[in-house]
């Protein structure tokens, strides 16, 4: 990790995040749990993270109080079972002491040891970049200029609309999200659309906009919403408000989900945020309407919307969606790794 104030602020609204979907929240010496027994599924909503160093709690000190590693797991698995849910946990390197081994490798104690109390688990390693826009800072990438994706409001009399989500948008926003991250083949999708609902109907919490493809009509009249929405401009970078009146509605092609953590929220007693911070949670262009610019002019309505005051999140893994951030003006402030171990 590369800066230690952007680990705090991460831990900071991943904590957030989790809490706000959640509808039980357990906390215990060595870190946070959180349930939602309303959508046992979804995995950000269900699962605990470990906040102090592990390697303390290996050996059982007939002095300390501190838990060992395996009461820790054992906490985490009657929990979570007690609730007919699998039990999940999330453990970050960057807090763990690292000792040698005999490869001269350095590895945390503690994921070792959680390797070994854990041993019928599964796990998955992620290492996530955090790219930060701010709209303060002259100094960032020039966004692209706005000339090359004027086709994309040009297609065969289609346009593509960006507006504020309504809730008869959510199944077709739930089939964009199970396409766009392939979760059809590879996962239970059931948590996906009461996961958007709870979203929406916390919109001091989280904006989701949606991506109309529409068809230029000359009779109809198009849904009144749509008539504050945005498109690329003509005059220039950015983006602008258009009067839409023109367009009849056809599908959602794209989404995008922005929290804005509450400044603060009692998470943990060593994170918290000094700045305001919107993080953007998802965005997800449908694989059909992919590589005409979409997933750019969405992000770049993002920005536009983003208040002078605040600092815009994302996180990725990709390589290729790094790159794309990168050219609409966001910066890599750092990396955070982490492993995630379940019992299924």
């Amino acid at each position: 990790m590369g800066n230690s104030s952007v680990l705090n602020e991460f831990l900071y609204w991943t904590l957030a995040y989790c809490a706000s979907l959640a509808n039980k929240v357990c906390k215990f010496p060595w870190g946070v749990a959180y349930l939602n027994a309303e959508n046992p599924t979804h995995h950000q909503s269900n699962q605990a993270h470990v906040l102090v160093p592990l390697a303390k709690c290996v050996v059982k000190d007939s002095v300390s109080s501190s838990p060992t590693l395996t009461s820790v797991l054992a906490d985490i698995t009657t929990l979570y079972s007690s609730h007919g849910i699998v039990p999940r946990v999330i453990i970050y390197p960057e807090l763990q002491p690292l000792e040698k081994n005999k490869g001269e490798e350095k590895l945390s104690l503690s994921l070792r040891t959680a390797h070994q109390a854990w041993r019928n688990s599964q796990q998955a390693s992620e290492s996530l970049s955090i790219l930060q826009y701010d709209p303060r800072d002259t100094t960032r990438a020039t966004r692209p200029d706005a000339e090359q994706y004027r086709g994309v409001s040009t297609f065969a009399d289609s346009e593509a609309i960006v507006r504020k989500a309504h809730m008869d948008d959510l199944d077709e926003a739930s089939h964009v999200v199970k396409a766009a991250f392939g979760y059809d083949q590879i996962d239970d999708t059931a948590w996906i659309r009461p996961k958007l609902e709870k979203q929406l109907d916390h919109p001091d919490k989280f904006d989701i906009y949606v991506m109309t493809w529409g068809c230029r009509t000359t009779g109809e009249k198009a849904n009144p919403s749509l008539n504050t929405s945005y498109q690329p401009s003509r005059r220039g970078p950015g983006v602008q408000e258009v009067d839409h009146s023109q367009y009849r509605e056809h599908k959602v092609v794209g989404i995008a989900v922005v929290f804005h953590p509450p400044e603060k929220e009692p998470v943990w007693p060593s994170c918290s945020i000094s700045t305001p911070v919107h993080l953007v949670q998802m965005i997800a262009i449908h694989p059909d309407y992919q590589k005409r610019g979409l997933g750019t002019l969405l992000l770049r309505t993002l920005c536009q919307k983003t208040p002078s005051h605040t600092k815009l999140y994302i996180e990725t893994t990709s390589s290729d969606s790094k790159r794309l951030y990168t050219q609409c003006g966001f910066k890599e402030v750092g990396v955070v790794d982490s492993v995630e171990f379940w019992l299924d």
